[in-house]
């Protein structure tokens, strides 16, 4: 216990000396310059007091403005500088409007390298005597994509209610807007505070998140944990991730549904179209086509058809197809426009096409390939790859090695067939050699064997 009163005892030592210089050093000069620092504050939130040991705002020279900064030594203090103004050169004003705060400062927050969002901030002071409830939002958010495109319809930003906000106390009022890519953004947002009583003050907050500026990878204070030198790559494009080896983003998700389409030749994300039906035509026969980013109005239902099928006198019946179809490729030949004879491709001599299926061909979707069977002929350029004549001795090679070995086969089948027939016979020639003696022949042996012993 007693080591954390001692401890307490020094830091605030160490605050009151920190403090008595930066007013010491600010007293030397009534106006500040950009590094020197014009005000320090403790806040204690247990009282929703501020302490200020140096009057603030702080005065500033011409082209300047005073703006809140965290101390880097105290984590309870604060202190003021002064810091160019913005672009439109107008300086932060205290009490604007009929809402009794004091802007403070706005910006973003510091940015990481796996955030999903960027943070609006604006930065502001109760200055009257009793609490008030602050609103924010946005009523529009551009970006620069181009010297000449602003976008001012993908970002969308969101605040809300940010509570009450007690006398002499400070806030910072947010805004979230909610995507995966994050830098490469330049813009402004229009920013709405408000409170119960519909009082609203207008703020104008600027953004840039770009890596890449004149030419140089730059790194600023709130993307130090974002990307590092080594990460980008400079690329032609503003719609080519620096981060990813200049690949095309996600165009859907870097513009939020709004820019949907990736054009390979500008290497832009393009607005996808809206098919709309022109006047008198039905929206039904409207197509998006996807590989060239445009809308097209279907053919009419074939009124020659129904003609047809209905009967009527001068309407012959369908022979060939008749609509040209809209992808066609004529590789040694060139496309006929004209409708005299109702060919898609006239070849070149000594080509022609293979036959078409009608039946299953659809001329909005397939491509037709013409003038890719070689028929050669007096006048005809093959302009195909060289052909090669082929080489059928390995083939012929193989046949006869085949042949060969069926025939050895089929030898050695039928020697061994007659040696083994052969061989049938010997065995039947050897058992008859050896074959006992007949039931009369050895009585008439035994007959003469009792003779001679007689």
């Amino acid at each position: 216990m007693k080591f954390i009163v001692v401890a307490v005892v020094v830091c605030m030592f160490g605050i009151t000396i920190h403090a008595r210089t930066i007013s010491k050093r600010s007293s030397d000069s009534s106006i500040c310059s950009g590094s020197t620092p014009c005000g320090w504050e403790i806040y204690r939130p247990e009282s929703r007091v501020s302490d200020f040991f140096v009057n603030s705002p702080c005065q500033c020279a011409d082209g300047m403005r005073c703006v809140r900064y965290r101390d880097d030594i105290s984590i309870a203090a604060y202190i003021y500088r002064c810091r160019p103004n913005d672009e439109e050169g107008a300086q932060v004003k205290e009490n604007i409007g009929s809402i009794p705060i004091s802007i403070k400062d706005e910006g973003l927050y510091e940015l990481k390298i796996d955030d999903v969002a960027m943070i609006f901030y604006i930065t502001v002071t109760n200055t009257g005597k009793d609490f008030v409830r602050l609103h924010i939002n946005s009523s529009r958010c551009c970006q620069k994509v181009d010297k000449d495109d602003m976008d001012c319809e993908s970002m969308r930003i969101h605040g809300g209610d940010m509570g009450n906000l007690y006398p002499r106390d400070f806030r910072n009022l947010t805004l979230i807007y909610v995507n995966l890519v994050l830098h490469e953004r330049k813009g402004d947002c229009d920013m709405a505070i408000s409170d119960d009583k519909g009082n609203v003050i207008k703020r104008n907050v600027k953004f840039d998140t770009t890596l890449v500026k004149d030419g140089e990878t730059l790194i600023p204070r709130l993307m130090q944990q974002y990307y590092s030198h080594q990460d980008v790559t400079k690329c032609s494009s503003i719609d080519e991730d620096p981060l990813n080896e200049c690949r095309p983003y996600e165009c859907e998700v870097r513009y939020d549904g709004h820019r949907n389409y990736f054009n390979r030749t500008s290497k832009r994300c393009l607005p996808v179209p809206k098919c709309a039906a022109h006047k008198g035509k039905s929206s039904a026969l409207m197509v998006y086509n996807v590989e060239t980013n445009t809308c097209h109005q279907l053919s009419d239902e074939m009124k020659d058809f129904k003609q047809f099928l209905g009967g009527k006198p001068g309407v012959h019946g369908l022979t060939q197809a008749h609509s040209y179809p809209i992808r066609v490729q004529c590789h040694n030949g060139q496309r006929d426009n004209s409708s005299k004879n109702g060919q898609w491709c006239i070849c070149d001599p000594g080509w022609t096409s293979a036959p078409l299926d009608h039946s299953a061909f659809h001329p909005d979707l397939q491509v037709y390939h013409m003038c890719t069977v070689w028929l050669g002929g007096k006048g005809g350029v093959y302009k195909g790859p060289p052909i090669k004549k082929k080489d059928h001795t390995p083939t012929i090679i193989f046949a006869f090695s085949m042949l060969g070995a069926t025939f050895i086969t089929l030898c050695f089948i039928l020697c061994w067939v007659i040696y083994k027939k052969k061989k049938k016979q010997q065995d039947a020639d050897s058992l008859s050699y050896y074959e006992l003696p007949s039931e009369e022949e050895y009585e008439m042996k035994e007959h003469s064997l009792d003779s001679e012993a007689e």
